[in-house]
């Protein structure tokens, strides 16, 4: 099957500006209206098969999600944020341990919302007036990317392209276009070819860290030298 993007530059580029505009006036309250105008127009430009896909999404969902994230925002911040500030003091004699934990805290909300946010726009998505969908799983997505990228870290970032595969197969392995399901396939060492770049800078930015490392040592007992041959010389 043949996928044609219709669209025009000059068309995004000026919607675009035009929404980019409102929602600065509006100090962000239109950045609903403007994603949505840009998914409408994105959607419409991708045409597979030749026929136009199309993006029923409403502003006024977006806004009440905003809302709904703010109370969830506002609840943790306010009770969850307070306990783990007092058993920090209490425990740690300090702040540290509890904006870490609370940052900890933040990061399956994060990714819970992540696989939230795409089964909205899948749900709101249709293609010749069949609807794309997301099977439930937001937690199971949350527990995982956490995990994955606990392994990734640990690796500085070597196993980031099976992160990256495991992560989209999980959603991708849930999306359905009406009865029918979607299937990931292929392995995740496929995906080293592509991000070579990556794997690259960051061994290269590990490799600076360990000259650093090494030559600070090595800077401290070069200044040691000098000092003791100046007080020789004194």
């Amino acid at each position: 099957m043949t996928v044609r993007f219709a669209g025009q530059r000059g068309a995004v580029f000026w919607l675009a500006l035009k929404t980019g505009f409102w929602s600065v006036l509006t100090l962000g309250f239109y950045r609903f209206w403007m994603k949505t105008r840009l998914r409408r127009y994105f959607w419409g430009s991708i045409r597979p098969g030749g026929h136009p896909m199309e993006y029923v999404g409403d502003p006024w969902e977006k806004l009440l999600g905003f809302f709904i994230a703010v109370v969830i925002l506002t609840f943790y911040i306010g009770v969850v944020n307070l306990l783990l500030m007092f058993i920090s003091f209490s425990v740690f004699d300090g702040n540290v341990a509890g904006y870490f934990l609370s940052f900890l805290g933040v990061i399956p909300l994060w990714f819970y919302a992540r696989y939230r946010a795409r089964r909205y726009v899948l749900g709101r998505t249709r293609w010749r007036g069949v609807r794309f969908g997301l099977e439930p799983g937001a937690w199971g997505y949350a527990w995982r990317a956490c995990a994955h990228w606990l392994v990734t870290v640990c690796t500085l970032g070597i196993l980031w392209p099976r992160m990256t595969f495991y992560l989209e197969k999980y959603r991708t392995d849930r999306t359905f276009f009406g009865s029918a399901k979607l299937l990931q396939g292929g392995r995740w060492t496929m995906l080293y070819r592509p991000a070579r770049l990556l794997i690259a800078v960051l061994v290269g930015w590990v490799a600076w860290i360990a000259w650093i490392g090494f030559l600070d040592p090595m800077g401290q007992v070069v200044a040691l030298f000098v000092d003791a041959m100046a007080q020789e010389f004194l």
